[in-house]
Parts: structure tokens; sequence; C-alpha cells
């Protein structure tokens, strides 16, 4: 239910701040929001050409940069890039849950909240995606066969498959493709299948 605006014009407007009524600013003013910019001198801001520039600045006015991962609007997961993902091979892991989702070209992967638990006691969190032909299929059958898609101590972390593959498709190439590529001087890259390490 709405209120109809009162015609009283000794009511102070809602875009006015009550203690500055009598002047009558409203506060989404443009002179209103250059005030609250003048932090920073007209050099200062046109003297900005690099991104450290910009940090360098910010550090004199608040102090060192703050990342938003660090503040309490994050859960402290953090996104495991490849590199990450090849470091959690044969390392203990805990998933807390897991979800399949849709991404592009309509090709289905898995995200997963795994805990990395170190001998010290300490945590790494990490969200694990992975569209591959390994750990997707696994946790599939975990959820068919145990109901569950959460709650899963994997002791020994991940185990990885490597293969050779082009390197201008990705796609993978065999043993004897592979020679050939080396005879013709053709270029090859590294692919890798990410497994859960299923020993006991």
């Amino acid at each position: 239910m709405t209120s109809k605006q009162s015609t009283n014009k000794s009511e102070t407007p809602d875009f006015v701040d009550p203690d500055d009524a009598g002047t009558g600013v409203p506060l989404d003013t443009k002179e209103n929001q250059d005030i609250a910019f003048q932090r920073f001198t007209r050099e200062d801001l046109a003297g900005i050409t690099t991104l450290q520039d910009a940090i360098n600045l910010a550090r004199a006015q608040f102090g060192e940069v703050l990342s938003i991962a660090d503040t309490d609007l994050a859960d402290g997961f953090r996104k495991a890039t490849e590199d990450d993902k090849a470091s959690l091979v044969r390392v203990p892991l805990f998933f807390l849950d897991w979800s399949f989702n849709v991404g592009d070209f309509s090709t289905e992967y898995v995200s997963i909240r795994a805990i990395q638990y170190r001998p010290d006691g300490s945590i790494v969190k990490w969200i694990i995606n992975d569209g591959g032909v390994g750990i997707p299929a696994e946790l599939k059958a975990i959820e068919e066969r145990n109901g569950r898609s959460g709650g899963l101590a994997v002791p020994h972390g991940l185990r990885v498959s490597t293969y050779k593959t082009d390197a201008a498709t990705g796609k993978p190439i065999s043993k004897k493709e592979y020679a050939e590529y080396i005879r013709d001087h053709k270029k090859t890259s590294q692919g890798s299948t990410y497994y859960l390490d299923t020993s006991a």
C-alpha cells in the first residue's frame, strides 16, 4: 500500500536530509556527489595510467588493499584453477557438497565445495569445477547408488590421467598421431582428466 504524497510545503521531502531541511538541497545532486568524491585531487586522478597507480593511490588513502575474499561478504571458498587441481592429487579432501550444472555449448559439469585438510589442522576451501569424463561420472554414480550429494571423505584426494592433444583444437591424439605430429613439427599440448582416488 502506497501513501499519497503530501502537498504541505512545510513537510520535508524524502530526498532531503532533515538536518539540511532549511537549505532545501537534495541529497542526490551532482554537487553533493562531487563533495563525496573529494578524497583525491584532480591531479591524483589524472595521474592514474596503470592499475598499480590506482592501487598506490588507494593505499595512501585507505591503507593496505582489501580483497573482497577477505571480507565477511565472502564464504572463503575460492575457485580452483587447473594448477590448483593438479596440486590436489594425493591430497586429503572432504566434499561438503556438489551440484551438476550446464555450461557453455550445453555441456554438463560438476561444481564441488571441497575442504582440503592439512596435517597441521589448517584447511583450504575450494570450489572445484570439472566437466571431464572422470569426476562427474563418479559423483553421479555416488548420487544414484547412495542417494547423497555431499558429505564425502576422499582421503587420497584426486588422481590424474594425462594425454597429448592438438595444440590448436585441444582434441586428444593417439600415440601414433603424436609421433606424426613430432615428425611434422606440429604443435601439441597436454590434456588432463581428473578422477577421485578411491584407493584404501
